[in-house]
Formats: structure tokens, sequence, C-alpha cells
């Protein structure tokens, strides 16, 4: 059984969502999951909020994002962590993964 759950940067949880009992890819519960599919319906005020929220870092725009494991494909706010073969290649790419997999760990 496939779970994922997503945090608020006060490390709070904001929804999570049993997948399909069986094998199923975590790429398949996060796309049947009903914030996913909020996030991809125009009209829903979850993707207006994502759409919105956004602060400017050294003058640059970030928007708001969903941070993923490796497993999670990259797509509009997700940001997926590395393959391990691409960040061993890549020291940036390392750090980035450490980095997020820190903040994984945080949420509770």
């Amino acid at each position: 059984m496939n779970v994922h759950a997503v945090c608020d940067s006060k490390m709070r949880f904001m929804d999570v969502h049993i997948g399909r009992a069986g094998r199923c890819h975590d790429s398949s519960v996060l796309e049947y999951s009903p914030l996913w599919q909020r996030l991809s319906d125009p009209s829903s005020d979850l993707k207006k909020l994502f759409d919105e929220a956004s602060i400017i870092i050294d003058g640059v725009i970030v928007p708001l994002q969903l941070l993923g494991d490796s497993a999670y494909p990259s797509r509009q706010y997700l940001l997926p962590a590395f393959k391990d073969s691409q960040a061993r290649a890549h020291g940036f790419r390392l750090r980035y993964n450490d980095k997020q997999a820190h903040k994984h760990s945080q949420c509770h």
C-alpha cells in the first residue's frame, strides 16, 4: 500500500492519501490523489493559491512547490529528488537530495 503525505512549512500534515492496494507506483498514487486532482483543476482554490503564492529570492520569483522523492515525476508544482545515478554524477544534485531528504524526515 502506498501513502503520500504533504506537510506545510511548519511540518503540519495538510494532505494524506492512501493509494490503491497492491503494486502501484508512487506517481500513480499522486496522480489519483484528491490533492493532485485539485491542482489540475483550473477553477480550484488550491491551484489558484499555488499560482499566486510565490516569494522573491535574490530577485528571482520562486513559486510554491511540493517536494517529492525520486519516484515522482517532475511536474508543475512538484520538485522531485534526482535519481541516485543522476545525483552521484553531480555534487550539487547530491546536496539537493540530502537537503530534500532532511525535509521529508521532518514531517510528523
